[in-house]
Formats: structure tokens, C-alpha cells, sequence
């Protein structure tokens, strides 16, 4: 690589050396960016409620079902996040809201989605809307249709 540039550019072979260290360092971080937290919506405090528990979804759409471990936050100003997994680090879905703006990530949300809840795409309209669902929610167990999904979930905190 190193000799490839010095023959394309008139360079030195420590400036080439420089460059090819660069590069790969960039190539080398760019995966990270992937395994932020969403941008634009707020981070978890103390003063949010945690439900920690499991999840059972059935798609209106496809009528499959699927069950896994599910843990939800939200703010006391309404900001909610929610991480659905099967298995040890198996991403189904994560949600965040906070006001109108949704996004989703995940193999249930088909890759990623952001934007107005009420402009969800047909797929993710049920789970736009948990965060409503979840509005003054208190008990260990909430059992909710939402634009044709079914949700149950069985907390044990």
C-alpha cells in the first residue's frame, strides 16, 4: 500500500506511512459510530422509572409471535426508551421517544426509522404508540393491542 502510493502521488515513504495509518484508523472507527445511543433524545436519570421484565409481540401483519426480555424507561416528562432482545445481546427492537419524534432500530423495525410517531411506517405504528400505553402504568403485567399488534408484558419489579 505504502509503495502504491508513493508511485501514484510524490510522496515519502513516511508521509505514505502517515497516510495509510490514517485511513485505517478512520476505517477502524467507523463501525463505532453504529453503537452510540440515538442522538437527539435524552439519556436515562435517576429520577426515571425502570420496568425490567419479558415481552411477548404478535404482528397484526404477519401474526408471528416472538418472546424475549424487554426493559423500558421513562422520564417524568414522558421521554421513553424500550430495548426488546431474545437471548444475550440479540437486538429485536429499541424505541426512543421523546415528544412526537420516534426512533426505531432493530430486526423488528427492519433496520432503522426516525421521525414523527403519527407518520410511522404501517410496521412500527403499534409500537410508536407504547409509550402511551405506558402512561401512568403501574402494574407488573399490561396487555395492549396497538394499530393491530398485541403486546403483553410481565414485569417483575
Amino acid at each position: 500500500m505504502i509503495a502504491l502510493l508513493q508511485r501514484i502521488l510524490p510522496v515519502s515513504k513516511f508521509s505514505a506511512f502517515c497516510a495509510v495509518a490514517l485511513l485505517a484508523a478512520a476505517g477502524a472507527a467507523l463501525p463505532l459510530t453504529g453503537c452510540q445511543t440515538a442522538s437527539g433524545f435524552p439519556q436515562p436519570a435517576a429520577n426515571w422509572q425502570t420496568f425490567q421484565g419479558q415481552l411477548r409481540y404478535s404482528s397484526g401483519t404477519t401474526g408471528k409471535s416472538v418472546i424475549g426480555d424487554v426493559v423500558i424507561r421513562r422520564s417524568p416528562l414522558g421521554d421513553f426508551q424500550l430495548e426488546f432482545q431474545s437471548g444475550p445481546g440479540f437486538p429485536l427492537m429499541r424505541l426512543y421517544r421523546s415528544g412526537d419524534q420516534v426512533r426505531t432500530e432493530g430486526v423488528l423495525a427492519r433496520g432503522s426509522w426516525q421521525g414523527a410517531a403519527e407518520k410511522a411506517p404501517k410496521p412500527l405504528l403499534g409500537w410508536a404508540s407504547l409509550p402511551t400505553a405506558f402512561a401512568g402504568h403501574q402494574h407488573k403485567r399490561l396487555d395492549v393491542t396497538l394499530a393491530g399488534d398485541h403486546f403483553v408484558f410481565q414485569f417483575g419489579n
